[in-house]
């Protein structure tokens, strides 16, 4: 069931015993305030996590049939109609990166009290060669995982594809030890990818978009076009707090790019006179964004700004976009993914 923002308010009212036209008037006044209220956080939360972390665009999440620790085949299409919260991990994982992501999910469950129990959590394996179903269970009992976690087992042939498609790598080294990305995608009730978080994430800003995505869905991502890369060219739109804003990147080859930004109001107006910069980096990478200002492109084309840069390598790419307007407080960010190739 949808819960609403105002939820108990009349009941409240009603107990302090208002008359019946009074009341409604009180109802009907504060669930207007409410809705607006919730409308402006809903934004304020979603632009703070695409700040924190990667707008997936919306894309369908890849399909998959795994089994589980208890031995249940398992499918994401079993879990439609509530919002996901996805990991991967290493259950006899000698380093930090799985026990601290163990406690992020601890955190962020409590975090988010009886809202919990609207969310789905999976996790999947990064070392089929020696999670079992035996070493999951210890792994789960000794980070205290009480919530209903799927966490998903295969063989490393069944698994590559699955690596491939959410950008994680998983490497056996010869002593044994398994060398792996990790990392949170949180997917909505279709099954479509909305939220990526690198390990370090804040648990309150994945707890805050998991309730406007249960609370709202419809306010928990930017309306997004897919990435059109037929032509060579990627283009993206991205509609934040009613600011949409449409990346270009062309060629979609790693070497020497040039970007486009076009920006427009809530009416469709192109907005000039803005400060508009990329932020590039690889997620995959550790390594600081490259930071490119945009200049305007000129009057034949208000609204939008342009620049070359350099993308060094070819794979996942990060593109920050920060827009800035002359008498408005607050500057609005989006991210952008594409995908750099040969």
């Amino acid at each position: 069931m949808i819960k609403r923002p105002w939820a108990g308010r009349e009941r409240r009212l009603c107990a302090l015993g208002l008359g019946l036209g009074l009341l409604v008037c009180v109802v009907t006044g504060s669930m207007r305030l409410l809705g607006a209220m919730a409308t402006a956080n809903d934004e304020r939360t979603v632009a703070r996590a695409y700040q924190t972390g990667v707008d997936l665009d919306a894309v369908p999440a890849p399909a998959l049939a795994l089994r589980d620790q208890s031995g249940a085949r398992f499918t994401l299409d079993q879990l439609r109609g509530r919002p996901v919260v996805l990991t991967f991990f290493d259950s006899v994982c000698p380093h930090t990166d799985c026990s601290l992501m163990a406690q992020y999910l601890n955190w962020t469950r409590q975090d988010l009290g009886n809202d919990g129990r609207h969310v789905s959590w999976v996790a999947i394996t990064v070392n089929p060669w020696h999670d079992t179903r035996a070493s999951v269970k210890a792994f789960l009992a000794s980070h205290h995982i009480t919530l209903p976690l799927h966490y998903l087992l295969g063989s490393p042939i069944d698994l590559a594809p699955i690596w491939r498609a959410f950008h994680m790598q998983a490497v056996l080294q010869p002593d044994g030890v398994v060398v792996h990305t990790t990392g949170i995608f949180v997917l909505d009730a279709q099954s479509r990818e909305r939220l990526y978080l690198d390990e370090g994430y804040d648990p309150k800003i994945l707890s805050a978009y998991l309730q406007v995505l249960i609370n709202d869905p419809a306010a928990a991502g930017a309306t997004a076009t897919k990435p059109d890369l037929t032509s060579g060219v990627t283009t993206q739109s991205h509609t934040i707090a009613g600011t949409t804003i449409t990346l270009t990147a062309s060629p979609d080859k790693y070497g020497t790019y040039a970007f486009s930004v076009a920006v427009q109001d809530g009416a469709g107006k192109p907005i000039s006179g803005a400060q508009v910069a990329l932020d590039l980096a690889m997620p995959s990478m550790e390594m600081k964004p490259v930071h490119v200002v945009l200049t305007p492109t000129g009057p034949s084309l208000p609204g939008t700004y342009q620049a070359r840069g350099v993308l060094s390598m070819l794979g996942n790419w990060n593109a920050g976009v920060t827009l800035s307007v002359l008498n408005n407080r607050a500057a609005v960010r989006t991210t952008f993914q594409f995908d750099a190739q040969y």
